[in-house]
Formats: C-alpha cells, sequence, structure tokens
C-alpha cells in the first residue's frame, strides 16, 4: 500500500508521531513511553480516562506506577519488563489491575516493547499500549462460575479463552483425560490434546459465532497417550458489547460407544465364521458395481462357488473341520482375489465374488487358479496326524448386453455351477 499520493512530501517524523497517536486514541488504546535514561514515564490522555481521570490529572512516573497496581499482579508485571530489557522475552505482555481514581480495580492488558537503544546496546525507550479489558474478565469469570457449578459433572467441562487456553477444566476433564486443573492452566488445549476436528477449524469457529454454538465429534490423545472419541458441544460467552470473549466446551468420551457401534456395523455386513461379506452385504456391493460398470459401459463377471461333498466332509471329520474348511476357503479368497474383487458367503457352503472389470476369458483364469489353489490346500487334523482336502465348483456368468441384472446373472451362474457338479466336481464351467 502506498504512504503517499504522487507529489506530496512524506510525512515527518513529528507528523507520524501525531498520525500513530490519532489512531491509538480512535481505537480505543491508551499508550505510553518509558525514557529509560531520564526516568521520564509518559501516558496518554485515553489511558487516563481509562482509569476515570481527567486528562493530566494523574499522577503517573516511573517512580509510583506500582503503587496504582495491584499487589498480586505486581511481582508478575516487574518479573516481564525484567525478562525483556534482558532480551529473554520478545515483548512485555501482562495482565493487570490498575485502580482507578475512584478506588476500585480495572483489569489492564498492557503491552510494550523496547523501540531504540544506544550504541552500547542498552535500551533508550521503551513504548507500549494500555487495553481496557474488564468487561471481558467480568464474562471470563461469570462462565468459570457456572462451570463450578458442573464442577462434580461426570461430563468433561471446559472453559477457555479466544486463544485456546484453558481458563477452567472441571473434575470430569481430569478423568477424561488425565490431566489436573494445574496442568492445563493457561496451555493451550488443543495443541495439548493433539485434537483431530472433523473440518478445519475456522469453518467450526464461523459456525460458532455465527449461531453461538456447534457441536460434534473430536478425537482426543489422553495423559496416558490413548486416543479417544469424545461428543463435543461448544457454547461461545459474549461481553455487554457482543464480542466473543470466552468458549465453553462440554464433551462426553463416546470411545467405547463408537467402538461397539462400529463392532455392530461390522457384525451386520459380516459372515461371523469367515469375515467375508454376509449376503445382504454382497448383493449391496455388487449392485454398487454394476451400476458403476452401466454407466461406464464397464465389463464384470460373477462366480458362484460350492464345496464338493460338504456334507459327507462334516459326516466324516465332525462340524469343527467342516468350519475349518470355510475358513480356509475364505483365506484362499484373501490371497488369490484382488482388492477390488467382492466375495461373500451367499449360504452354507455356498460363496459369490463379483469380478470388476473382468471379462469372460480373465475370468476363467481366476476360477481356475481358485479352483487348483483350493485342490492344493491341507488341512491338518488331530495334530498332524490326519490331512484333510477338499475342492471346490466354480460356475461363471458375464454379461452379454448393457442390460445388467444382478438376480438374472446370479442365476447363470448358479446354472452353470450346476452343470460343473453334474460333470464330475472340482471344475470350472461357463453360463
Amino acid at each position: 500500500m502506498k504512504n503517499k499520493k504522487m507529489g506530496e512530501e512524506p510525512l515527518t517524523l513529528q507528523e507520524s508521531e501525531a498520525r500513530l497517536k490519532r489512531v491509538l486514541e480512535g481505537s480505543e488504546q491508551g499508550f505510553w513511553d518509558w525514557k529509560l535514561p531520564s526516568r521520564q514515564f509518559i501516558v496518554s490522555d485515553r489511558f487516563e480516562t481509562m482509569l476515570c481521570y481527567e486528562p493530566g490529572e494523574g499522577d503517573f512516573t516511573i517512580d509510583n506506577w506500582a503503587t496504582h497496581v495491584h499487589p498480586d499482579d505486581l511481582a508478575k508485571a516487574i518479573e516481564s519488563i525484567n525478562l525483556h530489557l534482558a532480551g529473554k522475552i520478545p515483548c512485555h505482555q501482562v495482565e493487570l489491575r490498575i485502580r482507578t481514581k475512584s478506588g476500585e480495580w480495572k483489569y489492564v492488558l498492557t503491552h510494550g516493547k523496547v523501540v531504540s537503544w544506544a550504541e552500547d546496546g542498552s535500551p533508550l525507550m521503551m513504548s507500549g499500549t494500555h487495553t481496557d479489558i474488564t468487561e471481558r474478565k467480568k464474562a471470563e469469570r461469570q462462565v468459570i462460575e457456572q462451570a463450578e457449578l458442573l464442577d462434580l459433572a461426570h461430563d468433561a467441562i471446559i472453559v477457555r479463552d479466544m486463544n485456546h487456553f484453558v481458563t477452567f477444566w472441571n473434575q470430569g476433564a481430569e478423568r477424561t483425560y488425565g490431566w489436573s486443573q494445574e496442568d492445563v492452566r493457561d496451555q493451550d488445549m488443543h495443541q495439548l490434546l493433539e485434537t483431530q476436528f472433523p473440518q478445519p477449524l475456522a469453518e467450526i469457529e464461523d459456525i460458532l459465532f455465527r449461531t453461538g454454538q456447534w457441536e460434534g465429534e473430536l478425537e482426543h490423545v489422553t495423559k496416558n497417550g490413548a486416543r479417544i472419541v469424545v461428543a463435543s458441544r461448544w457454547a461461545v460467552k459474549r461481553d455487554e458489547n457482543d464480542r466473543p470473549v470466552a468458549i465453553m466446551e462440554i464433551s462426553r468420551d463416546m470411545t467405547e460407544r463408537k467402538a461397539l457401534l462400529t463392532k455392530l456395523e461390522l457384525q451386520a455386513r459380516q459372515d461371523y465364521l469367515t469375515g467375508l461379506n454376509n449376503r445382504g452385504y454382497f448383493m449391496e456391493l455388487a449392485e454398487r458395481e454394476i451400476k458403476k460398470a452401466s454407466r461406464y459401459g464397464h465389463n464384470f463377471s460373477i462366480l458362484m462357488i460350492d464345496i464338493d461333498n460338504f456334507k459327507i466332509i462334516n459326516d466324516t471329520y465332525g462340524h469343527k473341520s467342516g468350519d475349518q474348511v470355510l475358513i480356509t476357503l475364505a483365506d484362499i479368497f484373501q490371497k488369490t482375489l484382488r482388492v477390488a474383487d467382492i466375495e461373500g458367503r451367499i449360504g452354507g457352503e455356498e460363496f459369490a465374488i463379483f469380478l470388476p472389470e473382468t471379462g469372460q476369458e480373465c475370468a476363467a483364469v481366476v476360477a481356475e487358479r481358485l479352483r487348483s489353489s483350493v485342490e492344493m490346500a491341507e488341512i491338518p487334523l488331530h495334530n498332524g496326524e490326519v490331512i484333510m482336502r477338499f475342492t471346490i465348483s466354480i460356475g461363471i456368468s458375464t454379461p452379454t448386453s448393457s442390460d445388467y441384472n444382478l438376480y438374472a446373472l446370479l442365476s447363470q451362474a448358479d446354472e452353470a455351477l450346476y452343470c460343473a457338479k453334474h460333470a464330475g466336481r472340482n471344475r470350472v464351467c461357463i453360463a
């Protein structure tokens, strides 16, 4: 951005300083200068009116400024100034209570920095601002007092300022995350908990500030390193000028419930014995692939598979051995087929496989590879004293037009499977 129009003279130092002072006064901030060699301390009119004095009425010098500061805040103010003058922190910034003309206390955020140095490197002048944050602190205190009433709640209740620093942490939060109130005070909550958000934080805060609340699921890391999922609800607290000053979060640990739901969802679509898709979920996935194939004109094939003489296996070796046959076949599927292929247990010893983007010739190669792998498989029984073997028969169907119908193709593959059985089993037939 240009500082002046074409042909204008640049601002003098005095003009620049005057402009800066006007900007600061207009921003409702007071400013101050401290000339260290002469010990001269100058405050703006805005700082004096902030403390209920008339401009020029207050007596603020480097020798008496400490008498205006609350005794409980004085040590941290002096420490901050000394650390900055020693070059150990980039700026002096601290929240203080400062006495007004009437003797009340106002919360003021003071911020300062050395702006000029002598040739030997010693500081010559320090300048800064004063900002009245009394209303913000009152609002924070109200939120904390409300939260303290819920300190015994089972849920984690957390209050943080607009920079994500924790100002309140109830016993529910201690139980949920493992850290105590002392551990987390004045820490960035999301860094501490390694929060994973379901969407960018800026989008969440946009919803929060527009509507006053937000809720969703978050992932956090506890003190012992465990990753947990919480259902979290946020509410924003505003001051009398409608400025957001604090955020309250109420969170409930949903880790076990989420794990149970995931398990139930898995059980709803997975065969309990083989781990393959059950009939319902196989049909759902196959229908989805058929729609995709129809849209893009891709080919596919379906295999119907049946274990030969499965009843004889059960009668001869027992049902536990029969279960081992089913598990072995599922394992061969996993090792032989592609990731994109869809396997499912359709019935007791019947299986179906959907082969995306696979024509009849390639499907026959896959089917023969499966048949051969099964024929060579060995299942040791009775501590290896007996070796059990089994075979499978396979029927193949491939659509001949773009009018794909899953049930018709399964029926065709089933007919081909019947032909394989009728021809002697342990073979592949094409519809």
